[in-house]
């Protein structure tokens, strides 16, 4: 990745990196407090934990060195906390703590231990806080609900054009409130090199959507139903909004990947065809 000039107080801005480290969990019900009354659309929240979730976390925090492993048993599915103990030299193992969770999704203790109080008091927590983990998913998608991009391949630093940065602001100021996360806001100078290195990240991320489109075509020969044809129409519609944002934000054209995008889109119209015809 080429450097980007952060200068803080930069007037001449093409926008703002952010990056974050993440501490703790919160609870849904508070974030979800903050955001509504912070008049954010709350369609955008995380997704709760889910049962399923839940267990094997409860079942983690509670025996993290034990083998955890999932269980099906006639329409119940949950896990199996093992031992492990070494006898004459060699490792043996025993299930501890069986729960599972039945189509109703209620618990169900199939193996009682000293642990299983625990773990269903740990379960309750689990079922009603965000971790830190799904934190960081949840302020990816945010930042790519904005506009931003990814400026590594492997994430963890991103970009937020200036048309979308007092968003991201508001978004950051109701976090910080209720959580004990940290999220880096600078200011990135628009400079040629900041330019080029935007552009990189932008035309990369936009090749790889315009892969994942080619290679769904290809697996379905062509021929999509009507929920996959709206998908990727709307994708491929997002991509080119997303690609003309940038056009104006860096007063340079993208002529190229537009193309591209183009071209994919023509397929997915294509593919409605041949579907509707057969």
């Amino acid at each position: 990745m080429q450097k980007i000039i952060a200068v803080p107080g930069a007037t001449d801005v093409a926008g703002l990196i952010t990056f974050w480290t993440l501490s703790g969990s919160v609870e849904y019900a508070t974030l979800g407090t903050e955001w509504s009354g912070a008049g954010h659309d709350i369609e955008v929240l995380p997704r709760e934990t889910t049962y399923m979730e839940a267990l094997r976390r409860a079942m983690q925090h509670i025996k993290p060195r034990n083998f955890i492993r999932s269980v099906e048993q006639e329409k119940r599915r949950g896990y199996v906390l093992v031992d492990e103990e070494k006898r004459a030299g060699l490792p043996t193992f025993s299930n501890n703590t069986i729960i599972t969770l039945n189509e109703d999704d209620h618990l169900v203790i199939d193996r009682r231990s000293n642990y299983t109080d625990e773990i269903l008091s740990r379960y309750k927590v689990e079922l009603r806080t965000i971790t830190s983990h799904d934190m960081s998913s949840w302020l990816i998608s945010l930042v790519e609900s904005v506009g931003g991009i990814r400026l590594r391949e492997s994430g963890g630093i991103y970009f937020v054009p200036q048309t979308s940065a007092d968003t991201w602001r508001a978004y950051v100021a109701c976090i910080r409130t209720c959580t004990q996360h940290t999220v880096y806001e600078v200011p990135a100078m628009r400079s040629d090199e900041a330019v080029r290195t935007i552009l990189d990240a932008l035309t990369a991320e936009a090749e790889a959507s315009v892969s994942e489109v080619f290679g769904v075509l290809e697996k379905a020969q062509s021929k999509l139903n009507t929920k996959s044809v709206n998908a990727r129409t709307k994708q491929c519609a997002a991509l080119i909004a997303k690609l003309e944002t940038y056009e104006n934000l860096l007063g340079t054209q993208l002529d190229t990947i537009k193309t591209r995008v183009l071209e994919c889109q023509t397929a997915v119209t294509a593919a409605a065809v041949v579907s509707l015809a057969s």
